[in-house]
């Protein structure tokens, strides 16, 4: 039975691993893009709306890699949490049975498997290229035609991989990369038609007529999307506060001008270390909180996407956004401004006593 003892059943708007989706009273035979009321599936087929498959609630995600794999089924079990979404890297070194492997351990806890795609950084790397920072190994990276062409190809097995999973699947592309074209490649334009990124040059067949630059990267991958797996898989678009800085209308015109099919963002948290490598948060900021919120809603609003908290910590949503109880007073602002979940983070169970269970409340958006 559900954590509240009640007893699982399609209709109760959580999707249970014999169900192909379940949004409760809003299940129907009749309207497109709404799950069956046997959850079997979608009404006319094809990709429904990400907001059709989403949790109606303020959902949780947790990490799927590191020493606990096997610890969100455990407190699934012994505290009653309904995951929304597990998510791992995609490594250039990951296979298709590491992938397949992933999406059936996200199915049988009942979650979206989020695909973290995670690789021109490891893949400019491996092809020489150095830099004195990340970012300069992965700008170089997306200029090689050879590096983009095994890029693209990696990504069209995943999606065909993924396809063949029939269930929704978000793919999120490149955490950093994404940021850093935007803050290094538009020569502070916010303009994705700007900046070389090898799309037609790297060969790949079907990508032959898109160009060359952040936006035509941007538009290959939502194409291999539309070709491979159109009728399952969801992309998301990493676009962080702390790196693009707190202009939202800079973001907005970046998005914007890439011209692509995204269907959900993801951010960073607002709460970040006070020093890079040390394990303190900094203290909850009212005013960092409400500029943080605006920044959201400014972006989600101009371009209807909403967000998605990705590797948050466990314990940093307590300490700086929920220092008091209920978590409802902290998280619904961020359900106003246009958020969805939080995906947490969590490598190791040996530390402080925030690599413990936290209470997941379950806010209705």
């Amino acid at each position: 039975c559900r954590s509240d003892c009640t007893t699982a059943r399609c209709g109760d708007g959580t999707r249970d691993t014999d169900e192909e989706c379940d949004l409760g009273p809003a299940n129907s035979d009749d309207t497109t893009g709404a799950c069956l009321t046997d959850c079997s599936g979608f009404v006319g087929g094809g990709r429904p709306p990400i907001a059709s498959v989403l949790p109606s609630y303020f959902g949780y995600g947790v990490s799927s890699f590191g020493d606990v794999l096997e610890w969100p089924g455990q407190v699934k079990a012994s505290h009653g949490i309904e995951w929304n979404y597990l998510y791992w890297y995609q490594l250039p070194g990951g296979t298709q049975d590491f992938l397949e492997a992933k999406l059936a351990r996200a199915d049988a806890l009942g979650t979206i498997p989020v695909i973290t795609h995670y690789q021109l950084l490891d893949r400019g790397t491996e092809a020489g290229y150095t830099g004195a920072e990340e970012w300069d190994v992965g700008l170089q990276a997306v200029q090689d035609d050879a590096v983009m062409r095994d890029y693209y190809d990696n990504v069209t097995w995943i999606m065909q991989s993924s396809g063949a999973f029939a269930k929704p699947v978000i793919f999120q592309t490149e955490p950093d990369s994404t940021t850093w074209l935007r803050q290094f490649h538009t020569g502070e334009t916010n303009d994705a038609t700007q900046g070389h990124v090898s799309v037609a040059a790297s060969g790949h067949p079907d990508l032959s007529d898109l160009p060359d630059t952040i936006a035509g990267y941007a538009q290959a991958l939502t194409r291999l999307r539309d070709l491979y797996a159109p009728a399952n898989v969801y992309m998301g678009l990493c676009e962080f506060d702390n790196a693009n800085g707190w202009d939202p209308e800079d973001s907005v015109q970046y998005i914007q001008s890439m011209n692509a099919d995204w269907d959900v963002l993801f951010t960073h948290h607002v709460v970040k270390y006070e020093h890079k490598d040390d394990g303190w948060w900094d203290a909850y900021s009212a005013t960092d909180q409400d500029r943080f919120h605006t920044w959201i809603q400014t972006i989600s609003s101009a371009t209807g996407l909403k967000y998605l908290h990705w590797q948050t910590v466990i314990g940093a949503m307590d300490y700086g956004l929920m220092p008091d109880y209920p978590t409802v007073e902290r998280i619904t602002p961020l359900v106003t401004a246009g958020s969805i979940g939080c995906l947490f983070d969590l490598i190791t169970l040996e530390g402080p006593p925030h690599s413990q269970p936290q209470h997941l409340s379950l806010i209705h958006i």
